[in-house]
């Protein structure tokens, strides 16, 4: 993807699910664990924002310095608009090619909002480079995450043709690529073979060098644009398919350096609104800021005349926080005074875990008066 002459053959290969390193001794595409960084190495936006580590924090010449990254034009942080956005550009490709392909997708946590560690490959002993920022996440809410969010969306939608059993063969692919020319430009259209009306299909292409190219579409079959990594958001990504651009030309103009991925459906009525996955999203954040609001309020009489309402629906707002993110929530109607405690907040009390003791507050031991307990 960043235009290296001489992958298409192997970026083909890896899309397709890995057959040549897993076909041979019976195993199926879900074996290819299909990653483009790791925790040890860049993070995605290092990875287009410097060409060679840059560890001097550590104090030691430490890590090794074989990223096959790219700096997109300039070593770090730059105020050029036109380098940023084609590291944006790039950080969207690399997330196609990772989630919308064959086999099972790994991702660097952070790596979904664009988090750097300025270019340190080696953050063995660089807490606040390796954490997790929310601040910065929130940044990126309507911009990359909300770009990632929706491609997790469509590949769960289409999971039949990524999280598939055998191997990509001819029957599901159709390739529009001419092998023997070095620019990095490949094309391909994959057949939805579940589709209950017509032909359905999703064309992928990838404009991976520093030319403006014209991606011919099949003829005889209509196009919207479910993808493109050029655009702006919140353009770059189409959440309702029913409300899909119409690609009325024969062709479509791709940009250096960008990748479209285009459905073909003979019925709207096959159109599925990933904005769902939104819905469940809003409803997770609406659901931890009332837990923040709860934990934040000094329980008295005063503020709250009658508690037993406000502690059931605290209650239940834990328990679905729980089961949607996997975190064990226990709540107890019994208090136990001599047991130590971190913040006392009137009648709700929560107290650290004795594995979190690097955390500020975990919710991991929650109680509240009146309420049974949880497993």
């Amino acid at each position: 993807l960043k235009g290296d002459e001489g992958m298409k053959g192997e970026f083909a290969t890896r899309v397709c699910g890995s057959a040549d390193l897993f076909k041979h001794n019976g195993r199926s595409p879900c074996h290819s664990i299909n990653f483009i960084t790791a925790h040890d190495g860049f993070t995605l936006r290092d990875l287009v924002s410097y060409n060679g580590k840059h560890n001097e924090c550590n104090g030691e010449d430490s890590g090794d310095d074989h990223n096959n990254s790219w700096n997109c034009g300039a070593e770090g942080p730059t105020g050029d608009g036109g380098i940023n956005h084609l590291r944006e550009r790039q950080m969207r490709n690399f997330l196609v090619a990772l989630l919308l392909s064959a086999g099972t997708p790994m991702l660097v946590f952070g790596d979904e909002y664009g988090r750097s560690q300025r270019g340190c490959n080696n953050g063995w002993c660089q807490d606040a480079l390796s954490w997790f920022s929310w601040s910065d996440m929130a940044k990126e809410e309507s911009k990359l995450v909300r770009f990632t969010r929706v491609l997790i969306s469509m590949r769960k939608q289409y999971m039949h043709m990524f999280g598939r059993d055998g191997f990509v063969s001819e029957k599901d692919i159709w390739w529009r690529v001419h092998w023997d020319d070095p620019y990095n430009y490949v094309c391909y259209v994959l057949h939805d073979h579940k589709a209950s009306k017509g032909y359905s299909g999703l064309l992928f292409a990838f404009n991976a060098g520093h030319e403006f190219r014209d991606c011919d579409l099949p003829e005889g079959k209509t196009w919207y644009r479910l993808i493109d990594t050029n655009l702006p958001s919140p353009k770059d990504v189409c959440e309702d398919e029913s409300e899909a651009t119409k690609i009325n030309s024969k062709s479509y103009g791709m940009h250096p350096y960008s990748c479209i991925v285009l459905r073909c459906m003979a019925d709207k009525a096959e159109a599925f609104d990933h904005s769902g996955s939104e819905a469940a999203y809003s409803q997770l954040q609406e659901t931890a800021e009332h837990l923040k609001e709860v934990v934040r309020r000094r329980a008295s009489m005063e503020l709250l005349p009658n508690l037993e309402p406000e502690q059931i629906r605290a209650g239940e707002l834990m328990k679905r926080l729980s089961s949607m993110s996997g975190l064990p929530l226990n709540l107890m109607a019994a208090i136990d005074e001599e047991k130590p405690m971190d913040v006392d907040f009137g009648d709700i009390i929560i107290e650290r875990a004795p594995s979190s003791t690097l955390l500020p507050l975990t919710m991991s031991s929650v109680r509240l008066p009146g309420l049974k307990e949880i497993d």
